[in-house]
């Protein structure tokens, strides 16, 4: 018997590894047994994700410390691991739950397949502490799925083998393709919208969608980006400003003090998956400093004004990415031109065809099925 634990713990992980659980627990078997542990990183959106996607997690953590960037994790996964006698493990991305899953398994000599292997800026600063979680993982794990030719190059350059490299893409696009088809069925899609409307008490026209969160831009880069906000919303008045804002502590102080008299942006709840895709549908463009939001601007055809200095998917950049970073300057001058110009639609499959994970399922199956 071969066991295998996916470890997850955030949104964006449940939002990715959603089809390929749904495909490795297909195999459960006498030989073959895929468990999936969530260690409640974001706590309130997994159960909602929970929920929304039909995805049971079989084992829990309870975190202690949550707002601190706290290596707790790594002594409650490798207690699972030892309990559960745990082969092999698939971890994600570049959280601290990702991270500290990694490092539990090489403790446990447990094989690690890393999905969204290969993705750099080359800067450990931004994003921080992401870069360097992505570098820590690459190099305790056996096996790599790199989404794009590019990532699988920079795996290549930093040592690891091409044999233990595969190009699969993202299966996030696997999931917001089968989520679109999910909202654009009509009955579904009026329930959506009359819902937004309710809790937002606007028309859905003309309206920039905003999410801030990323920890380097805390502080005054963080600041200034609400005063670009602010600055820009009182240029064009005509636009509203949609900000569904992180749960994170700093995020919900800032934001509400930046914005609570300015009735151009509007702050609401952390929407649900599907709303939030609605959202993204509806909107003229997107200002984030989000990674995935980078990934699903491909399917939706969006320009997002990156406020990053930095991006780690240059395959879309200045095609659909732009960097504005927390420069007015950049943000107006990009600002304008989303308004003026429509997306090319040409990036449809940057980062795969919506097949990434049956692809990555079979390789991991057929890995760990193979001294069974």
């Amino acid at each position: 018997m071969h066991r295998l634990l996916v470890i997850l713990g955030t949104r964006p992980e449940v939002i990715k590894l959603k089809p390929v659980i749904e495909n490795l627990r297909k195999s459960n078997n006498n030989i073959f047994s895929c468990k999936v542990l969530y260690t409640n990183q974001h706590k309130e959106m997994g159960s909602e994700l929970s929920n929304i996607f039909k995805i049971k997690y079989d084992l829990t953590i309870r975190r202690n410390i949550n707002e601190k960037i706290s290596f707790e994790f790594v002594d409650k996964i490798y207690d699972i691991l030892k309990k559960y006698k745990i082969d092999s493990v698939v971890v994600m991305g570049d959280t601290l739950t990702g991270t500290a899953g990694a490092i539990a398994a090489y403790l446990n000599k447990s094989k690690i397949f890393y999905i969204e292997s290969g993705l750099r800026t080359g800067d450990y600063n931004q994003p921080w502490p992401e870069e360097g979680f992505r570098k820590v993982i690459t190099h305790l794990s056996n096996v790599h799925f790199a989404p794009t030719k590019q990532n699988k190059n920079i795996l290549i350059e930093e040592g690891i083998f091409k044999k233990n490299i595969y190009v699969t893409g993202n299966p996030v696009i696997d999931t917001i393709k089968s989520s679109i088809k999910h909202i654009n069925r009509k009955e579904i899609r009026k329930k959506i919208d009359r819902k937004i409307i309710k809790e937002l008490n606007f028309s859905l026209k003309n309206f920039v969608l905003v999410t801030i969160h990323r920890r380097e831009n805390f502080g005054k880069p963080f600041e200034k980006i609400c005063q670009n906000i602010n600055k820009l919303s009182k240029e064009f008045r005509g636009i509203k400003f949609i900000f569904p804002v992180h749960p994170n502590p700093y995020v919900k102080k800032i934001t509400n003090r930046f914005f609570k008299l300015n009735k151009n942006v509007i702050l609401m709840k952390p929407a649900d998956y599907f709303t939030f895709l609605r959202l993204m549908q509806l909107c003229k463009f997107i200002i984030s400093d989000s990674g995935g939001i980078q990934e699903e601007s491909t399917i939706v055809n969006k320009f997002v004004l990156l406020a990053r200095n930095k991006t780690e998917r240059p395959e879309i950049l200045n095609k659909l990415v732009f960097i504005g970073g927390s420069s007015f300057y950049l943000f107006k001058k990009y600002f304008k031109f989303f308004l003026k110009t429509k997306p090319k639609r040409k990036y449809f499959n940057v980062f795969g065809n919506g097949n990434s994970s049956r692809q990555i399922s079979k390789i991991i199956i057929n890995k760990c099925l193979k001294n069974v």
